[in-house]
């Protein structure tokens, strides 16, 4: 049985059939299994063959130019896209759990909810299976950070870039990084305002991936607004 069958099969997904996405008026009918899939479409649009064309088919080279094998790139966004907002069923941001692999008490907010999904749904064997799980916990920090950015001014410093690449990948080579970026990219199903988007972007250029000899292309306005309307 393959990954999305299993998601698809599994308590979380039929839970997130039920719930509305809170990125859309509740009046929509849009489920928080529409947004998991549609972040999935896009993720398709990004890195297919047969994906859009302008800055897509130029992020497309940019990330063959960085080594990433395209094929297995899309696959792991694929499987974070159906999981990254799964834990929104279950989160309780003024709560506490035990964080499911450091067991440390943190706050139950919906990334570490969404990583017990994960880990309870992936199999022992699935290809890449810590990847996903790493980028299902981090795919809210761009966002975090961009908030931090909007009230304090200042961009984390070269440490901060270096660990979050290397809890993605541990060959701390900046493939982290890029997979993430690209990721933020396909998340911006609902989002009224995506201006986190280019910003994480242009500074992970700027604060790690330069200097690894590796870029990921800026989106302009008009990209993300094209890529927006394609699923939606």
């Amino acid at each position: 049985m393959n990954v999305e069958k299993l998601i698809k099969q599994s308590t979380w997904w039929r839970e997130a059939e039920r719930t509305p996405d809170r990125h859309y008026d509740a009046s929509s009918g849009v489920t928080l299994a529409d947004h998991l899939l549609r972040v999935r479409g896009n993720v398709h649009l990004l890195l297919s063959p047969e994906g859009l064309d302008g800055y897509f088919a130029e992020l497309r080279e940019a990330l063959a130019a960085a080594g990433c094998d395209l094929e297995a790139t899309l696959e792991i966004l694929s499987t974070v896209a159906l999981l990254h907002d799964i834990g929104k069923t279950s989160e309780h941001r003024d709560a506490e759990c035990e964080h499911p692999l450091t067991h440390k008490r943190v706050k139950m907010r919906h990334p570490v909810v969404s990583l017990l999904a994960a880990l309870e749904t992936l199999p022992d064997d699935q290809p890449s299976r810590e990847a996903v799980l790493a980028l299902v916990e981090e795919h809210d920090t761009p966002y975090s950070w961009y908030m931090q950015f909007q009230r304090s001014g200042q961009i984390p410093r070269r440490k901060a870039w270096a660990r979050l690449d290397r809890a993605i990948d541990p060959r701390e080579d900046g493939t982290g990084l890029i997979l993430l970026c690209v990721f933020k990219l396909a998340d911006i199903d609902g989002h009224d305002d995506v201006a986190d988007v280019p910003w994480f972007i242009e500074d992970a250029n700027a604060s790690l991936l330069r200097e690894k000899g590796k870029w990921v292309p800026v989106p302009d306005r008009e990209s993300l607004r094209r890529l927006a309307q394609q699923v939606s």
